[in-house]
């Protein structure tokens, strides 16, 4: 991110808290360097909204899997891997069934896991407790790659 665009959010912190709100408001000046991030077309920007909404729709909805003669409600859909970069889900029910493409999805949600620990290993390390995190990571890592020798 350029250092104008880090500059003007730090500019934003009241005794090292910021809000989304603060962000806005200084973004509605042109000359800010964050304006240029945000769309001001009210029309878009409400579409844009409402696929998120939608996106945060689809991800929320959850079945209800008998596995074993166990019970495991899980989400119904997740990212479709072959959406590559457009948007896409697939049915969790659906893919179930097919071997390799239920494991690049098991492979995809432990490659979600892995950054998010990586962000929190970073967080960790700043604050002095990264050891138990990194170790997280490490399992994660021999996990997913499991999966994908399995899927080879």
């Amino acid at each position: 991110m350029k250092k104008e665009i880090v500059d003007a959010i730090a500019s934003l912190e009241v005794d090292g808290r910021l809000t989304p709100d603060s962000v806005i408001e200084e973004a509605k000046n042109a000359d800010s360097p964050l304006h240029e991030l945000f769309e001001w077309d009210d029309g878009l920007a409400a579409h844009k909204y409402r696929v998120e909404q939608a996106r945060k729709v689809i991800r929320d909805v959850k079945v209800t899997f008998t596995v074993d003669s166990q019970k495991i409600t899980a989400v119904a859909y997740v990212r479709d891997p072959d959406a590559g970069k457009h948007q896409g889900y697939v049915s969790v029910a659906k893919v179930k069934s097919n071997v390799d493409e239920a494991r690049e999805i098991v492979f995809n949600e432990f490659s979600t896991a892995r950054s998010h620990l990586k962000r929190a290993e970073n967080i960790a390390s700043v604050l002095g407790v990264k050891d138990d995190v990194t170790n997280l990571i490490e399992k994660v890592e021999t996990l997913r790659s499991f999966v994908q020798k399995d899927a080879a």
